[in-house]
């Protein structure tokens, strides 16, 4: 979760590293682009969109649909992880449409790192992470669990909305911090189930409202790889588990990146995500894992670069 005071305009285009992407066409980009309508249903709510608003989100929706490959690793891992989130979710009364987020945030890798060190699937930096839940020592890290770092986030939007009681500016909050989205927006929109969506709207809204329109429609149907999350709490080796559930201990470890080592600890009970199927999961560059030249979908033309002594993939514009 990143906490900066930025007002609304451009967002700036980082430069995207991958590292170990897999492609799957088993879930192909639709043949027409999504296209923002003037009103939006999210959360209770309903959002109208502006012209020359819609032209700008447009823009992100295009973006984000431009390449099927990349579009579609997305929407395979959602299929993958969408069913845990959407159920803790439902336990915890946050509307489902904020699971859209997540994609925004990380894109469903769970080693990602942002360039202000936030980490993980909802990308909490380390002090926030601990202040709703995680745990983050020298043993785990468990904002590289889908369960518990679902779960912080799902605590962070509930507090978020106890101030503002409206869904979207708990989104734009995620961003900027509570604190923040008051001093900007004041009280004007706290409680309001209608809003209009312009061009000075908070840029992280109108790219989570990209999100929203590209993925809504083309997820759904089966994963091909599900998981299904265990609660662990007398500890153990990932070897004997893995073991026990007829999967090789690499293909467990790849999914429990959260831990540290290759044994669970004592200390407290921990949501060990157990793997089904043998679809290879994209990793994040970090400085802690062994070098490798990435790969990619066959048929891609790639450059590979070294920064910070990783070896990285250059990637084009819309990929």
């Amino acid at each position: 979760m990143k906490e900066r005071g930025l007002r609304s305009g451009k967002s700036l285009m980082l430069p995207f590293l991958v590292a170990g992407l897999f492609f799957n066409s088993s879930f192909p980009l639709t043949a027409q682009i999504p296209q923002v309508p003037h009103k939006i249903h999210f959360a209770g709510m309903t959002l109208t969109v502006r012209d020359d608003a819609r032209t700008e989100i447009q823009k992100d929706v295009d973006a984000l649909t431009r390449s099927p490959k990349y579009f579609n690793i997305k929407v395979e891992r959602a299929l993958t992880y969408f069913p845990i989130i959407e159920r803790i979710f439902e336990e915890e009364k946050i509307p489902q449409d904020l699971k859209y987020l997540v994609l925004q945030e990380s894109a469903l890798i769970a080693d990602a790192v942002s360039s202000s060190n936030a980490v993980g699937y909802w990308q909490f930096k380390e002090a926030t992470a601990v202040e709703f839940g995680l745990k983050v020592d020298s043993r785990v890290d468990e904002r590289m669990n889908i369960v518990s770092a679902t779960r912080g986030a799902a605590r962070y939007f509930k507090k978020s909305n106890t101030f503002f009681n409206n869904w979207l500016m708990v989104v734009q909050s995620y961003q900027m911090g509570i604190g923040g989205t008051q001093r900007l927006m004041g009280e004007e929109h706290n409680g309001a189930r209608h809003m209009e969506i312009t061009p000075d709207t908070y840029w992280y809204v109108r790219k989570f409202l990209a999100h929203l329109v590209a993925f809504s429609q083309p997820i759904g149907g089966k994963a091909q790889v599900q998981i299904e999350p265990v609660m662990v709490s007398t500890g153990g080796s990932l070897q004997e588990i893995a073991r026990q559930n007829g999967i090789a201990a690499e293909q467990l470890k790849e999914y429990n990146k959260w831990l540290r080592s290759d044994r669970i600890p004592d200390d407290q009970p921990y949501a060990l995500v157990v793997p089904k199927g043998s679809v290879e999961v994209a990793s994040a560059p970090s400085g802690q894992r062994p070098q490798r030249k990435p790969s990619l979908p066959s048929g891609l033309v790639t450059e590979t670069v070294r920064l910070n002594g990783l070896v990285a993939l250059k990637s084009e514009r819309g990929e």
